[in-house]
């Protein structure tokens, strides 16, 4: 294995951060990664495992068009286009309209990006931010 870019030595913490193929290497006493950390630590360093961190879930980014057709397949699309057509005039006095839009849009339709529900028209039933989908069936 090659040890290069496998480590990190940090002198400031007195720590060598590792990877994890690294420290599998290490595991077998004949390899040149144990003799490097046998040293490391003859030196007084301490030896930490480089963790990954989870990846970010990102926040559906749907643009003007996308938001209308998503609108516009909705049980009650009269009504959400409307208020989207309001939400879209008033964002226009700011700066960056967009991000006003899609704020109102993630609040309005929490299950944006999710599989939808469909009433008995084939239409998409909006579920509310603070209710579930089952919650809604048995009050329907």
């Amino acid at each position: 294995m090659s040890t290069k870019m496998s480590y990190r030595i940090d002198f400031t913490a007195n720590t060598v951060t590792i990877t994890k193929a690294f420290a599998d290497a290490a595991n077998n006493p004949f390899s040149e990664e144990y003799k490097m950390l046998v040293e490391l630590r003859n030196q007084g360093f301490s030896i930490v495992n480089k963790t990954h961190k989870p990846a970010k879930t990102k926040t559906p980014m749907p643009t003007y068009k996308q938001m209308e057709h998503y609108i516009s397949s909705l049980a009650e699309s009269e009504f959400y286009l409307q208020r989207y057509e309001a939400v879209l005039n008033e964002a226009k006095s700011h700066t960056n309209a967009i991000t006003k839009v899609r704020k109102w849009f993630r609040a309005t339709f929490p299950n944006y990006g999710k599989l939808p529900e469909f009433d008995e028209d084939n239409r998409i039933i909006v579920t509310p931010v603070d209710h579930d989908a089952e919650t809604l069936k048995k009050t329907a």
